[in-house]
């Protein structure tokens, strides 16, 4: 194995030394573990065992001239890897890597992707020789003499699987036994320490904290953040309050950010949590540290956030046409996900799109409204929630708390790809099930409280998808007036003149916070 080096930074990963010369590494924790799993040691065989595995964890094993890695579904622990003179190196430690493989210069397509969309698609990273396993991949290594040959499988993909019938009420039996074992693997893993719930004003936060009351669980905190007084905070105080779960709040304000912006560990947590793939999630960084600093959740406790399977993030058109083209995709993916910033022209092919979208497109000019809703599910499994959204559990550990993502249990996220795609609009079956379980748990019975932001998604839909006149106007009074009203103060840390005149280009809050991290990145490069 000389010609294959490992380093692991978190703490948190375990190493076993067998007798027969096998050494195996995990980070996280397992839920099911079977023979099979542990006899694995080719690349098909550990697929094949993985798919029945649940929990959130990352694993390595080597002997006799052979790596195997894996990461599980949601890409929750990430691992990095890179060959550089004949030597293969993984870790979970992408900056490890990149110094390994001797990489200064980020590559430009990546950087461009990465200002669009804040991260980085595929096994890429900003970083030409650096690759990351993507969610529900194994790899496999061998060293032969001076050869090495690296392979990668998915054994789990997000693909939405539409049945031939179904009987609405069954889905809703189905739904409630998936999310009460995703919950109850939570309260496991739990083990009587207190679970944080992060509360926003939605509803896949509000379905974990009335599950853990339904199954009496009693340990529970949670807390919310923002400006005095905004929407979401107030949503989720109502829900403690109705819970009888105890709540905190952690207020942020304009100067807040201002003094986060220059601490050096803001921005080592940034490098960090990164892995030089995706824009670090910044916006509970400061309510974290206060909790800590403050004593207000117990050292042991462990954070539940309400990330989700059940997105909502398909395009309407789905819903609406029989048949949809490959350029109908092309722009679903701009107008929903490459939205930070507004798209370069040098990279632009043929037909007027970016480059980085032509890798995603399906080969067939015309889809139908079940593999277009199912290709686009997957790009947000594997993307933007593995990359982003999950990969936020990175402010836990830099804090040193511990997680568990009850939402994206392996179950829950099998029922859901199921779910038929009629019922999946605007995720309407699931918000029903959810107020449902909020009501019957909740001491206000029939309160009727919906999702802080419906509302402002709503106008924006009617809006600004309908004018490019209304959306000139509405991006030139955000770079304007913003500042003043976020309701996370974001623009805080954006108040230089440079800030400005991105935001009347159509940058956003994450698209300048991406060009920060951009520019920092180069500068550390440039040293």
């Amino acid at each position: 194995m000389d010609k294959i080096a490992t380093y692991f930074r978190s703490p948190k990963w375990s190493s076993t030394v067998s007798s027969l010369n096998e050494r195996r590494w995990q980070c996280g924790t397992i839920l099911r573990v079977n023979a099979k799993f542990e006899d694995a040691w080719s690349l098909e065989d550990l697929a094949s065992a993985l798919k029945t595995q649940n929990g959130f964890f990352a694993l390595v094993k080597s002997r006799s001239g052979k790596l195997l890695a894996a990461v599980d579904h949601i890409r929750s622990i990430p691992i990095f890897y890179g060959e550089e003179g004949n030597v293969f190196y993984l870790s979970d430690d992408a900056d490890w890597v990149r110094r390994k493989v001797n990489d200064r210069e980020m590559d430009a397509l990546a950087k461009e992707e990465f200002q669009a969309i804040g991260y980085v698609t595929g096994a890429s990273t900003l970083f030409r020789k650096v690759k990351q396993l993507q969610a529900g991949e194994c790899l496999e290594v061998t060293s032969d003499g001076n050869d090495l040959k690296v392979l990668t499988k998915r054994f789990f993909r997000f693909l939405h699987v539409e049945p031939n019938s179904y009987n609405e009420d069954e889905l809703e039996q189905g739904l409630d036994a998936a999310t009460v074992r995703a919950v109850k693997g939570l309260i496991e893993y739990a083990a009587g320490r207190q679970i944080v719930v992060p509360l926003s004003g939605g509803y896949d936060s509000r379905l974990i904290a009335s599950t853990l009351r339904r199954l009496g669980y009693e340990n529970i905190l949670s807390f919310s953040y923002g400006v005095h007084g905004n929407n979401e905070a107030k949503y989720a105080e109502k829900v403690a309050s109705a819970l009888g779960i105890d709540w905190h709040f952690i207020e942020y304000n304009n100067q807040m950010w201002e003094e986060v912006w220059q601490l050096q560990e803001f921005w080592d947590y940034q490098r960090w949590g990164s892995g030089w793939a995706s824009y670090a999630h910044i916006q509970d960084w400061p309510a974290v540290r206060e909790l800590k600093r403050r004593s207000i959740v117990q050292a042991d406790c462990v954070f539940a956030p309400g990330h989700c399977c059940v997105t909502g993030l398909l395009p309407q058109s789905v819903f609406e046409q029989e048949r949809l083209t490959s350029e109908e995709y092309a722009e679903s993916l701009m107008r929903v996900h490459y939205k930070i910033a507004p798209a370069s022209l040098a990279t632009q092919n043929n037909s007027g799109q970016p480059s980085y979208i032509t890798r995603h497109l399906p080969a067939d000019a015309v889809l139908d409204c079940h593999r277009f809703a199912s290709m686009f599910s997957e790009f947000g499994w594997s993307e933007r929630q593995a990359k982003y959204i999950c990969n936020s559990v990175r402010v836990y550990e830099y804090f040193d708390f511990d997680w568990w993502l009850p939402l994206w249990d392996m179950d829950f996220s099998m029922f859901w790809k199921n779910i038929p795609l009629k019922l999946r609009e605007n995720r309407a079956f699931y918000k029903s099930y959810v107020k449902a379980c909020y009501n019957k748990e909740g001491s206000i019975s029939g309160e009727q409280l919906g999702n802080a932001g419906e509302n402002l998604a709503l106008y924006a839909k009617q809006y600004l998808s309908s004018s490019l006149l209304f959306k000139k106007a509405y991006v030139y009074l955000r770079s304007r007036f913003a500042r003043y009203s976020h309701p996370m103060a974001f623009y805080g840390q954006y108040n230089t003149g440079e800030h400005k005149v991105l935001m009347e280009r159509g940058y956003t809050v994450m698209g300048l916070g991406a060009y920060d991290f951009l520019k920092m990145a180069e500068n550390e490069m440039d040293k």
